[in-house]
């Protein structure tokens, strides 16, 4: 295993880019961490339906910023090096009312909504609570520049660290006052106002554009970065509807206890589902090269070998996820929440899907034409199942059609690759090899279970240390066993020197 991790990195290593992208990984590895362990501790704080209203502040306020942001930030990489210094320190001014701007007509669109959606959503609750997080679009919308600023400037160190102090201050200001005995109104306003001073930030960032002598706004500017950004945002509308449309379908038709259990548990595997998209950020300006060397044989042979080593690495955790979803949700989020094992099974599912980013492909040929099909296949499905679907096996119902959805679209996307390229799809996505290795994690994982399962008991009752370091070692158990088939199979070869 440690072997694969290895090689990935070797496949991988693209220099400065690499090391780029490895701190824009890191970072979002300590965010996702922070992340779970801020919803591990809230579990363990307040009560489900209390729980229920702060799930639905902590996606409708983002889903917010999703809509109004525009994709601003987007621009950041194409405009920032395009322009020179005059034309930057403009396009920064221009940016920086934009962002304000909009921040502020989305907390004051929150705020306006906010007696509507307790209505719609049955929780009276949640009124005070979205009026007091009104504002977070406003805390939000500007900083979301200074990642792709900073980037774009090389500071990938510097992005990283903001990112990470911004999140750990983020889950201090809700904790805390939780953990004093405060109510969940007084912690949500803490934290708000912690959101709103990070924009101290903003002008030590970008003040050399700030400060820069010249106009505030010009007309060329705003033209080319419109030209730019609208196909995009149009592009992005079936995402939005991917990415919320069960939240609201769950906020309408469940009680707020309901979702707060469905919620918990239609979470992907924190950062591990996240590997493929990184891996194919760091191979994009390979594949690039390739296609426009018309070096394609060695780009499929890329991104294939991409798909495998990648799955290497995430399909026994994967497996081990799916087949032990309640001892792995009760040691999140304690045994409360143990129906929320249904959804987390079908979302830990999505990890053998995530060996890569389909459209990376598309990408590097210049086709976005095929990016938009497939996000709108995605939605398409997602909206013809998850009613159906939900109405029959209510919370299952939706994180199936979720899924099923996303396994059409990329299927779509293959085989529009396949009449696109003139080759089959097993020359450059290796489906045969994948589908042998999910059936090695599940017989790992299962053979783990058989072996040591009386060893490492996963009973909730033990307690959330016994249990987790029962989890553990039932995992480097299911470990040693995928690697021993890994081996009777062929997957991995020893090389002479570990033989000897």
């Amino acid at each position: 295993m440690i072997e694969e991790i290895r090689s990935l990195a070797v496949l991988l290593k693209p220099g400065r880019i690499g090391r780029q992208a490895s701190l824009v990984v890191i970072g979002d590895a300590i965010n996702f961490s922070t992340g779970i362990i801020s919803s591990m501790i809230l579990a363990r704080l307040i009560p489900v339906d209390m729980m229920g209203t702060y799930r639905q502040i902590m996606y409708l306020t983002p889903m917010a910023v999703s809509i109004t942001e525009l994709g601003i930030s987007s621009t950041v990489y194409r405009f920032w090096n395009f322009y020179n210094e005059r034309q930057r320190a403009q396009y920064a001014r221009i940016l920086t009312i934009v962002a304000f701007s909009l921040g502020l007509a989305a907390s004051a669109g929150l705020a306006l909504i906010a007696p509507l959606l307790s209505v719609w959503f049955n929780n009276p609750d949640l009124k005070n609570a979205l009026l007091i997080t009104a504002a977070y679009p406003l805390s939000t919308i500007p900083l979301m520049l200074l990642r792709p600023v900073l980037l774009s400037q090389g500071y990938s160190l510097k992005a990283t660290l903001l990112e990470t102090v911004f999140s750990l201050f983020s889950i201090l200001s809700i904790l805390t006052p939780l953990l004093l005995g405060a109510p969940l109104t007084t912690a949500l306003s803490i934290w708000i106002a912690v959101s709103l001073l990070r924009l101290a930030v903003f002008p030590v960032i970008l003040r050399s554009s700030l400060r820069a002598p010249g106009a505030w706004w010009d007309r060329q500017i705003v033209r080319e970065v419109w030209e730019y950004i609208w196909p995009i945002q149009v592009g992005r509308l079936p995402g939005y509807i991917t990415s919320y449309l069960d939240k609201v379908v769950t906020s309408l038709f469940f009680t707020t206890t309901e979702f707060a259990v469905y919620s918990m548990g239609a979470r992907e595997i924190p950062f591990i589902g996240y590997i493929g998209f990184s891996v194919s950020n760091v191979l994009m300006p390979y594949l690039v090269d390739d296609i426009k060397q018309q070096r394609f044989q060695q780009a499929f042979a890329r991104w294939s070998k991409a798909c495998e080593r990648t799955a290497l690495v995430t399909y026994p955790i994967a497996a081990f996820c799916c087949w032990h979803a309640v001892p792995v949700i009760q040691f999140l989020f304690s045994a409360t929440y143990t129906e929320s094992s249904v959804p987390f099974r079908v979302f830990a599912a999505f990890t053998f899907m995530r060996v890569i980013e389909y459209s990376s492909i598309a990408k590097a040929l210049g086709r976005t034409d095929f990016i938009m099909r497939l996000s709108f296949v995605n939605a398409c499905v997602l909206i013809a199942l998850i009613f159906p679907l939900g109405w029959l096996l209510k919370g299952l119902g939706i994180a199936l059609s979720l899924l099923i959805a996303a396994v059409a679209s990329s299927t779509y996307v293959l085989h529009a690759y396949k009449k696109l390229l003139g080759v089959r799809v097993r020359t450059f996505f290796p489906w045969p090899r994948l589908a042998a290795l999910l059936a090695i994690s599940f017989a790992a994982t299962g053979a783990s279970s058989l072996c040591a399962g009386t060893l490492f008991s996963l009973d909730a009752h033990a307690g959330v240390f016994m249990l987790g370091l029962n989890l553990a070692g039932l995992f480097v158990v299911a470990l040693v066993a995928y690697g021993v088939l890994l081996l009777l199979t062929g997957f991995v070869k020893l090389s002479p020197r570990q033989r000897g």
